[in-house]
C-alpha cells in the first residue's frame, strides 16, 4: 500500500466481486471504510459538531498493517479525489481523531455501541447530551439504552425539555421510566407529566432532534458564549 497506488495479492474473482457488491462477509466488529465511513456524516464529539466525511486518514503500524488514525472533513480532501491537487493545497486539512468521532451510518453507530473503546461509552453528560442531540431520533434512542439509566439521564437533563421529551418518548414505557428514575425531583416531575400527557411530540424517525442550532443543550456552568 503505496502513494503510487495499491496492490491485492491472493485475491480471487469470488472476493474481488464481493468488495465490489457491498457483500462482503464481515466480523461483527468490521465495517467497510467506503460504504460505511466515506461520504458519510460522522458526529466529532469533542468539537461538537456534525460533518461529512471527505477522507479517510490511514496509517502504518511498525508491523507494516494499516490501521485508520482520522477523518478528512474538509474541502482539501474533495478537491483532492476530484484530481484537482493543485488547488487543494489552498485550504486546510480538517482531521478529526478516529478516537473522537461517532459515525452515524447503521453499520457504524451499531458498531460504536457495541464496542466498548468507542468514543460514545466515554462521554460526561455534557458531551453525550451534545452527541444525541445531533443523531437522529432512532439512533439517539439506541444510544439512551445502550448507556445505561444513569448516564442517560444526566444527558437528558441537560437537554432542552422538548428534546428530552421526545427522546424519552422514542422509548419503550419501561425503559423511560428507568431513566427518569435516575433524574432530580424536577425533572422526574416534569417528565413525568410529560409522558403520562401523551405530549411527548411526533416521533419522526430520521428527523434531527428539532435543530440543532434552536435545541442545543445550555450552556455548562462556567461557559459563556456558547449559546446559538
Amino acid at each position: 500500500f503505496e502513494r503510487s497506488g495499491v496492490q491485492l495479492r491472493d485475491v480471487g474473482p469470488s472476493a474481488v466481486f464481493a468488495v465490489q457488491s457491498g457483500h462482503l462477509p464481515l466480523e461483527d466488529d468490521e465495517l467497510l471504510l467506503g460504504r460505511d465511513v466515506l461520504d458519510t456524516q460522522i458526529v466529532d464529539v469533542v468539537g461538537h459538531r456534525l460533518s461529512r466525511v471527505s477522507d479517510v486518514l490511514l496509517g502504518r503500524l511498525s508491523d507494516g498493517r494499516l490501521e485508520v488514525a482520522a477523518v478528512d472533513v474538509g474541502f482539501r480532501a474533495v478537491l483532492r479525489r476530484l484530481g484537482l491537487r493543485w488547488l487543494s493545497e489552498q485550504f486546510v486539512e480538517r482531521a478529526v481523531d478516529w478516537r473522537d468521532l461517532h459515525l452515524t451510518s447503521a453499520r457504524g453507530h451499531d458498531i460504536h455501541l457495541a464496542t466498548t473503546a468507542a468514543a460514545v461509552h466515554r462521554l460526561d453528560a455534557d458531551d453525550l447530551a451534545e452527541l444525541l442531540t445531533r443523531l437522529d431520533l432512532d439512533s439517539a434512542a439506541k444510544v439512551i439504552k445502550t448507556v445505561g439509566p444513569e448516564r442517560a439521564a444526566g444527558a437528558v437533563m441537560r437537554t432542552r425539555p422538548e428534546v428530552g421529551s421526545r427522546l424519552l418518548g422514542a422509548l419503550a414505557p419501561g425503559d423511560a421510566v428507568r431513566v427518569i428514575d435516575e433524574m432530580s425531583q424536577e425533572s422526574d416531575e416534569r417528565y413525568r407529566r410529560v409522558l403520562g400527557s401523551g405530549t411527548s411530540g411526533t416521533r419522526r424517525r430520521f428527523a434531527r432532534l428539532g435543530g440543532w442550532r434552536l435545541h442545543r443543550p445550555p450552556p455548562a456552568v462556567g461557559q459563556r458564549g456558547n449559546e446559538l
